[in-house]
Parts: structure tokens; C-alpha cells; sequence
């Protein structure tokens, strides 16, 4: 299965309290770094963030593609609001600074934090 997606989402939408940062292992199948980091590998990461109060304000375009199904079942498609978006990185250094870089922005922008 091949699939790709893209979000389109307004920066002041986003609640910068929300933006968090997860580390993996790719030598362990994307194993956890929470769960023992001092024997990890943490080379890859992902940053994910949702807007404020949860609300469905990010576009969600999404396209699967099913190379050894026939007919109408060989491609799916999608859109659909969602409050939630991911960015997947394979270096989690880099991923630490554009975490970093992407709650200024969000913050310089308008973003605030959801009041629950």
C-alpha cells in the first residue's frame, strides 16, 4: 500500500501547548525512546500538534493507492477536517530545533493554548 497525505492548517489555530515531540529507534522497529534512551538509538522522531479546543480546523487531503487490488478497490481518497497533523522526521536532532522553531512561529502567529 502506497499512501500519502497533506494537511493544510492556519498557524494561529494551533494550540502551542499541544506541540509534542516523540523519539524512535529505527534499528527496533520504531521502538519508543521512553522506553530506555541511554540504550537507544533515537535517530528518527515526529512532532505532533492539534489545534486549540480540539477543533476540526485542519484539512485533511488523503490518497492510498493498493497496487494489487483491481477496480475500484485500487485507490482510496479522502478529505476531511481533522484537529490533529503530524510531521515525521529521519533525523531527531533536527527535530528537536524545528519543534523548537515551530512553537515560536505558532506563538508569533496567534496560536494560544486551549483554556482545558
Amino acid at each position: 500500500m502506497y499512501t500519502s497525505a497533506v494537511y493544510s492548517v492556519n498557524l494561529p489555530d494551533v494550540d502551542p501547548a499541544s506541540i509534542t515531540l516523540r523519539r524512535f529507534d529505527s534499528r527496533l522497529g520504531g521502538l519508543s525512546c521512553d522506553v530506555d534512551p541511554a540504550h537507544m538509538n533515537c535517530d528518527v522522531a515526529e512532532i505532533e500538534f492539534e489545534t486549540r479546543n480540539q477543533a476540526p480546523l485542519i484539512d485533511e487531503e488523503f490518497h492510498a493507492v493498493y497496487p494489487k487490488l483491481k477496480g475500484s478497490e485500487h485507490e482510496a481518497t479522502s478529505n476531511k477536517p481533522t484537529f490533529v497533523s503530524v510531521f515525521y522526521f529521519d533525523d531527531s536532532e533536527y527535530a528537536v530545533r524545528f519543534a523548537k522553531a515551530f512553537r515560536h512561529a505558532v506563538t508569533l502567529c496567534g496560536g494560544k493554548r486551549s483554556p482545558f
